[in-house]
């Protein structure tokens, strides 16, 4: 039984049978003993002694090892240590003033470390207690504490019940053979050491096999062989069965370092060359250097992948050759504000990945996009079950898989927001944005006006517009959200919460809000829909304007379509555009009560024929001008870069 006490942390045992008498006897040495009256002999049995064996001596091997009584050396530094001083270790290797150190401190907790279980040992002094957690609580709980080394659960039943270890890991030992007592123990490593996630390589032909997917469309879903993954302890590869046994190959690697597979012919009596390997240029081992793209059919050949740009653009040839050129991020992020996973399709999977084959897709992303030291991942099975690769470091050795074959597999790169909104701006035509421009207008309106209860949002965004299936939006995430009664119309307060760039200027600075507020929020949001870009951080060469300041300047030169994000098709209806900036506008100008109710904007977006009044200057339109803006002192503030969606709403 567990007995947890303020300052201790022990186990007792009760007796299952009352009758039986038990005693323990320390003798002068220290041995320690536990008797049980015989009743038939009438004398005293040993029930067992300790210590056991010289593992049971405290501390035998001193600090982060593990005490192996039948082994040699008897002490091991555990998964991930190494011995501090190696020469001072016995042949014994037993001694506890010595240590094991980490084998490689870490800069970053996160960057790709998981858990080894160790089985059957007695768990380290020292711990952490935690009753109610479960195991997998625990684990999260561990995991995100870089200063946990170890976790366990510390009911031997295995019920809730969670310890975890700080700092050095004394006094750990195995089980001996024979006995059952031990405890299982998962024990903080880096990803080198873990037995199911492997750093291998899928690079080129190593005289036995080839790395990752093999580059020849006959190899892969073909009438001779069929792929198999093959996952040893240290490596992770393709190896490839005849579906025929009566069929004769042979692989042969000439001078050139070129590499011939080879088929007996029967009918023909002679060798048939079935694939041949380097293909192209791109073949040749990391042909285009760290982070880069090989192409085949393309110039230059070599491309920076997304979200990457040069290291030194002056050192690039006209074919963009090098395996010492390198592509470093374009911008380096702020993981994982806004970040997401661009698929890159049909391309040979680059070097040096990490492997786990339980895991399925979802679950491989979920795990790469909360260790923001992972680059990629993709799925290891190329049929498309369970199997998960992640990346961690530069991308090594990409090349796209050539027209005409099929060997490539996908991989879903990490790349910052803004190249994600590059990439979805492409497939939002303006048809599609108009639509979603009216749906959160009829939501909005919905709230202020049609519903029982009139809503004010507070927190109306981009990331709060959530789109289903066929791209109709929803509004999200009412947190923030106030409602007003009888003839309230507006209100105000001391803790002002929501988001830089959407809020109206008399909430941000003096605490009031009304439904106008949100009005200015969905005039921000149009602006960006239309454009194509965020309001706060917008950067133009020409001035320091912010978005609103942009469109406010464009409008009064009479440009206001060069507001248009460029990847919009020439043929949009060009009024149409003009009509939604104007209303953009129209919705955020300094002051309220210059601003249309939801109504009337509903209205304004649906009629093309009507006369609309010609916008003021808006509230914030610079960056300077909403940071130094003057606000109440006794105001509270804070701000929410994201928020979670807790309720969604549909427009009408």
């Amino acid at each position: 039984m567990l007995v947890h006490k303020q300052d201790e942390l022990i186990y007792t045992y009760e007796l299952s049978n009352d009758t039986v008498i038990t005693r323990l006897l320390l003798h002068q040495l220290g041995k320690l003993q536990r008797l049980v009256w015989n009743w038939k002999t009438t004398e005293w049995s040993i029930l067992y002694s300790w210590p056991f064996d010289m593992c049971d001596n405290y501390a035998q091997c001193g600090s982060n090892n593990n005490c192996r009584i039948n082994k040699t050396p008897i002490c091991e530094c555990l998964k991930g240590f190494i011995p501090k001083a190696e020469d001072v270790w016995d042949t014994q290797g037993s001694s506890q003033s010595r240590k094991c150190i980490e084998k490689s401190p870490s800069e970053n907790c996160l960057s790709g470390e998981g858990f080894l279980k160790l089985p059957a040992i007695k768990l380290p002094d020292f711990n952490w207690f935690n009753n109610s957690m479960n195991i997998k609580e625990c684990e999260a709980e561990c995991f995100k504490n870089c200063s946990c080394r170890a976790y366990a659960n510390s009911d031997v039943s295995g019920s809730s019940g969670c310890l975890m270890w700080f700092g050095d890991l004394i006094d750990i030992r195995e089980c001996p053979q024979g006995l059952s007592w031990g405890h299982d123990i998962f024990l903080r490593v880096p990803a080198s050491e873990l037995g199911s996630r492997k750093e291998v390589r899928s690079g080129p032909w190593n005289g036995r096999q080839l790395g990752g997917t093999p580059f020849s469309d006959k190899v892969v879903n073909n009438f001779i062989f069929k792929a198999m993954l093959v996952n040893k302890q240290d490596e992770l590869y393709y190896t490839y069965e005849p579906f025929n046994n009566t069929v004769k190959t042979h692989i042969i690697l000439d001078q050139s370092g070129t590499m011939h597979r080879r088929v007996w012919n029967w009918k023909t009596t002679e060798w048939s060359i079935l694939y041949t390997w380097p293909f192209d240029s791109c073949d040749h081992y990391a042909q285009c250097g760290a982070n880069n793209n090989c192409r085949i059919n393309k110039t230059p050949i070599c491309e920076c992948l997304k979200g990457f740009i040069p290291k030194a653009e002056d050192e690039w040839d006209t074919h963009g050759l090098s395996q010492s050129r390198k592509c470093i991020d374009k911008s380096p992020s702020d993981c994982p504000s806004g970040e997401g996973f661009l698929k890159l399709p049909a391309i040979k999977l680059p070097d040096f990945n990490w492997y786990n084959n339980s895991m399925n897709i979802n679950e491989c992303e979920a795990e790469c996009f909360k260790n923001c030291s992972c680059r990629a991942y993709a799925n290891s099975d190329i049929s498309g079950g369970s199997g998960c690769l992640m990346w961690f470091g530069d991308l090594i050795d990409i090349r796209e898989c050539p027209p005409g074959f099929s060997w490539g597999q996908d991989i879903f790169l990490r790349v910052p927001a803004s190249e994600l909104d590059d990439e979805r701006s492409k497939f939002l035509s303006w048809r599609k944005r108009f639509d979603i421009i009216i749906g959160i207008a009829r939501g909005l309106l919905y709230l202020h006006q049609d519903s029982k209860l009139q809503i004010i949002h507070r927190d109306l965004k981009a990331s709060n517009i959530l789109l289903d299936n066929d791209l109709n939006p929803k509004i999200s995430d009412f947190g923030l959200a106030r409602i007003f009664r009888g003839d309230d119309k507006e209100a105000n307060t001391k803790r002002i919460a929501g988001t830089y760039g959407y809020m109206s200027p008399e909430y941000a600075t003096d605490g009031n809000f009304s439904l106008k507020s949100d009005v200015f929020s969905f005039g921000v949001l149009l602006l960006e829909i239309i454009s194509g870009k965020k309001n706060r951080g917008f950067c133009h060469p020409d001035h320091h304007l912010n978005l609103l300041g942009h469109a406010w300047v464009l409008w009064n030169n009479g440009r206001s379509l060069e507001v248009k994000d460029v990847c919009l098709e020439d043929s949009v209806i060009e009024s149409q555009v003009i009509r939604c900036i104007q209303v953009g506008l129209l919705c955020v100008q300094m002051f309220p009560e210059d601003r249309p109710e939801m109504s009337s904007v509903v209205f304004m977006l649906a009629n093309e024929g009507l006369l609309l009044p010609q916008p003021k200057q808006p509230g914030f339109f610079t960056e300077r001008g909403f940071i130094t803006g003057s606000t109440s002192s006794s105001k509270e503030k804070f701000h929410t870069e994201n928020a979670m969606s807790i309720t969604t709403l549909d427009g009408r």
